[in-house]
């Protein structure tokens, strides 16, 4: 079972497919692929650097990840995957800013919404996050330098 790193009410927190509207518009509008902004690359090192965080602080945080994209008129990734440092046995972790989750992955634990694709080069020291998209991933690299991979 996936670790949840922010509960939502009632202590449940779940991975979910995006509504008609994200989809919608990951599908229409183009995807990012300059490099990423500080603020982006620090609210993912905030993210992993204070292990379980509240509800607040991840929505601040899940926030400055989401204006990445709209600032820029960009598709916002069905999901972002990166390494874990939480240790054994966990070894990804999944955001998914739509939805306000983090949750942590177990090694050989499959991840959700076709994320799995992505977990090689998460489990990698190459790349601070990867970004998924349904056509493509968009590896970020700790300077914020990207690497795109179709397909």
């Amino acid at each position: 079972m996936p670790r949840p790193i922010v509960r939502a009410e009632g202590g449940q927190s779940r991975l979910t497919v995006r509504g008609t509207r994200e989809s919608a518009r990951a599908n229409t509008l183009p995807v990012l692929t300059a490099a990423r902004s500080g603020a982006y690359l620090d609210a993912f090192r905030r993210l992993d650097a204070r292990g379980p965080v509240t509800p607040a602080d991840f929505a601040a945080e899940a926030d400055r990840i989401r204006r990445e994209f709209d600032d820029k008129w960009a598709a916002t990734p069905l999901g972002l995957v990166a390494h874990c440092y939480l240790g054994r046995p966990y070894e990804a972790h999944v955001v998914d800013v739509a939805g306000g989750i983090v949750q942590h992955y177990t090694t050989g634990q499959s991840l959700p919404l076709g994320l799995e694709r992505a977990r090689p080069l998460a489990n990698t020291e190459d790349y601070l996050v990867i970004e998924v998209y349904p056509n493509q991933l968009v590896c970020i690299r700790p300077d914020g330098a990207t690497v795109t991979l179709k397909g």
